[in-house]
């Protein structure tokens, strides 16, 4: 945020008698909720496919305040991804649990290629599932890595 911005926030949260820290993360927490949504629809309210060199990757991502209430779905993700990638061709399909707070993603993986993601960023691919600290961004810091895996 930009100085004015924060000038602009702390004004608006006096009138409001709320503190915009407050405010921001009621507006996260409401925004990542889990309450009535499905995995069909949580993986796809952010998903972007990338086509490198010949392998197709589709990467979704959701940013939250918390991402310890997706664990217990973890099976059924991966179940939906798998089958996902089955039928629609995916080489790679990650699902990118973005954790505003620990300033990281977990980082879900499914589809024939999980050595792409071992090599990438040297990770474990076993559980199909692995943190990676520091990384919030597709296109800055996951693209990068894979494709000079691929090339």
């Amino acid at each position: 945020a930009t100085g004015k911005d924060r000038d602009v926030a702390e004004w608006l949260s006096g009138i409001a008698g709320v503190s915009y820290e407050d405010l921001g993360r009621e507006m996260f927490a409401a925004a990542t909720s889990l309450e009535g949504k499905n995995i069909r629809e949580l993986f796809g309210q952010d998903f972007k496919e990338f086509k490198l060199a010949d392998r197709r990757i589709g990467i979704a991502q959701i940013n939250a305040m918390d991402i310890a209430p997706f664990a217990p779905m973890y099976g059924e993700i991966l179940s939906y991804m798998d089958d996902m990638a089955r039928v629609q061709g995916y080489d790679l399909l990650m699902l990118m649990l973005t954790d505003i707070l620990k300033a990281g993603s977990e980082i879900l993986m499914s589809g024939k290629r999980l050595d792409i993601i071992a090599k990438a960023f040297g990770v474990d691919t076993e559980s199909r599932h692995a943190f990676l600290p520091g990384v919030l961004s597709r296109k800055k810091q996951i693209i990068p890595p894979i494709s000079a895996i691929i090339d």
